[in-house]
């Protein structure tokens, strides 16, 4: 049975919430955007190449965010960088609602959502220990790899 012992409290359930919806979106995009790079050019080195961009923003990022996580507000870096993913979705929609779409934004959009992903994690995994006693951990991470798993399984589901 999942532990539902941290939701009582109110700055965890916003969090885990807020986390769990940014998971989703996550999850859908890893799915809908190498499938659009592999419709506008039908090429699988191209998909391959946007794993490689984000590979490389991700672990240009990780590291610094980790420093960041360290030095500034925690909070704060989490709505930031939860903003810049918010603007980073936004331009993918609209570039495809516009039917303007270039395998190069898709490059620069893909490496600029692992980038931020990169800054954001260290903040958001920072934050947990500050709003659950040290006993309700356990449960606080049960309740993490739940919605990790039903994000995976969700998140790619809907995307198609």
């Amino acid at each position: 049975m999942l532990p539902l012992g941290p939701l009582r409290r109110r700055d965890f359930r916003f969090l885990y919430a807020a986390q769990s919806v940014s998971f989703f979106g996550t999850m859908i995009t890893f799915v809908a955007v190498p499938y659009q790079m592999y419709r506008l050019t039908g090429s699988s080195l191209s998909v391959g190449l946007l794993g490689l961009a984000e590979l490389i923003a991700l672990l240009t990022t990780v590291f610094v965010g980790g420093a960041l996580a360290d030095s500034v507000d925690r909070r704060r870096m989490a709505i930031g960088t939860d903003i810049a993913l918010s603007i980073g979705s936004a331009a993918l929609m609209g570039i495809a609602m516009a039917g303007v779409t270039r395998p190069w934004m898709l490059y620069v959009l893909a490496a600029w959502m692992a980038a931020v992903g990169g800054l954001q994690r260290p903040s958001m995994d920072a934050l947990v220990p500050r709003l659950v006693d040290k006993d309700e951990m356990p449960a606080a991470a049960s309740l993490a790899m739940f919605r990790g798993s039903l994000g995976m399984i969700g998140g790619p589901a809907i995307a198609g």
